[in-house]
């Protein structure tokens, strides 16, 4: 995993392998971080013996900090899932790092799956109606198996590009110009849920990781190459 060489190390802050002894053995509600920074404490979550959690969708999650303001309020990163997500018919929410309650500006970071087979990026930034900037338009991904899902943000200054890719390959990705820097708060980061109630993920997570760039292209494929006999991709 992480000491093997395969995967990309460079900006790697949280690398979290459910498959992985030294990240977890099996007990306890401790998470622990392979790169020694973030252990993450898991809220309801079922650990699977294959090498995953299982979350229900209801009230399950991964709490990575407290107040993320000092750490994870970075302008460029990447946040990588190996997951089975199985639509919730709603908001299946994989990473959050949001405002302080659910409203106006409502997100900082904010990567979700919607409805049966969307998926989109929320980030504070820009300015409309709500004072919510959608990083990407809604674009289509195939749920129900287990798959690499990687968002990734290049900083630009005040041009930004947020891009999305399924199993080492981009399938959209939206340049914004005229772009404030993201607004970060003192809030929570969490994997599974957001600041709503309907917000909880339901299906299967094995990996996280989370860059404070973004990754190349190759960079991504060399991360999906690495784990992707590991799911039968």
């Amino acid at each position: 995993m992480i000491g093997s060489g395969q995967i990309v190390t460079k900006g790697l802050k949280l690398s979290l392998d459910a498959g992985d002894k030294n990240s977890y053995d099996g007990s306890g509600n401790t998470w622990y971080d392979l790169c020694g920074n973030y252990n993450t404490t898991n809220y309801g979550a079922t650990f699977n013996s294959n090498g995953y959690f299982v979350l229900d969708g209801t009230n399950d999650y991964f709490q990575v900090l407290a107040d993320g303001s000092s750490d994870f309020n970075k302008q460029a990163f990447t946040v990588e899932f190996w997951c089975n997500v199985d639509p919730n018919n709603g908001y299946d929410v994989l990473w959050s790092y949001d405002y302080t309650s659910h409203s106006a500006p409502y997100y900082a970071q904010h990567f979700r799956a919607i409805d049966t087979d969307g998926i989109l990026f929320k980030l504070y930034g820009g300015t409309n109606k709500d004072g919510t900037f959608q990083a990407h338009e809604d674009v289509q991904y195939t749920p129900s198996k287990w798959t690499q899902l990687i968002w990734t943000i290049s900083d630009g200054g005040s041009t930004k590009t947020s891009t999305f890719y399924q199993d080492g390959v981009s399938i959209g990705a939206q340049t914004t110009t005229s772009w404030n820097n993201i607004t970060y708060y003192s809030q929570e980061v969490w994997i599974g849920k957001a600041n709503f109630s309907t917000s909880f993920y339901k299906g299967s997570i094995a990996i996280v990781k989370f860059y404070d760039r973004a990754l190349s292209v190759k960079e991504i494929d060399q991360n999906f190459n690495a784990q992707r006999t590991r799911f039968g991709v």
